[in-house]
């Protein structure tokens, strides 16, 4: 009896553990989730990444940390103005976008950000570079879709980088637009799986809208 005791004394030891591990790795990812909104800046985006990365180091097995993690050091290196650097903080966000991966296969969200790492890489030398690493990004946005049909980001990440690439390449503005109109659809309705998972992509609609202005 007194075995059957310890083990049922283990066992809810265990599961209170559990709990209080779960509920501190909630509302840590809920911290930092929901400061992404107001950071505009290389600085703020980094700090935020460190955070994201402390997270990971400390859970191991979720994905979602080093995701955000690599996402916000893409977006610090959108806003680098030292190409050499480019590199390195490209290089950063595809090892934690590995590890997100490793975590959790076949993900669209983690497809779209390698896309917007191999952009990032297109910065440093653009006429040397264009070609290989804007095939690269295309291709992952391509995975994207296929991964998850309702996801909008790959169609907002596509418009984008339609602006900016020849009509006899298949960009321009219109088919931009075209891009962009799907990424909307898809954003109106969109259901994320929890209140950690991704939901950006308004601001990038808005930057588009202004960008087919111009």
């Amino acid at each position: 009896m007194k075995l059957l005791y310890l083990f049922f004394f283990f066992f809810l030891l265990s599961v209170t553990i559990t709990n209080a591990q779960s509920d501190k790795f909630q509302k840590s990812m809920e911290n930092y989730v929901s400061k992404l909104d107001t950071a505009s800046s290389a600085s703020t985006f980094k700090a935020l990444a460190n955070g994201f990365e402390r997270i990971a180091t400390a859970e191991k097995t979720q994905w979602l940390p080093y995701y955000y993690s690599a996402y916000c050091y893409v977006l610090g290196a959108f806003m680098q103005r030292d190409p050499q650097e480019l590199d390195k903080i490209a290089d950063k966000s595809e090892l934690l976008l590995n590890k997100a991966d490793s975590l959790s296969q076949k993900n669209s969200e983690i497809a779209c950000l390698m896309s917007m790492v191999n952009s990032a890489r297109i910065m440093v030398d653009p006429q040397n570079r264009g070609m290989k690493y804007g095939m690269l990004s295309s291709q992952y946005l391509m995975t994207a879709k296929n991964l998850d049909p309702s996801n909008p980001r790959p169609y907002l990440l596509e418009a984008q980088s339609k602006i900016y690439t020849p009509e006899q390449w298949g960009g321009g503005k219109v088919a931009a637009k075209k891009s962009l109109d799907e990424g909307k659809s898809r954003l109106e309705t969109f259901k994320p799986a929890s209140k950690l998972h991704p939901t950006w992509g308004a601001k990038l609609v808005e930057m588009v809208e202004g960008q087919l202005k111009q």
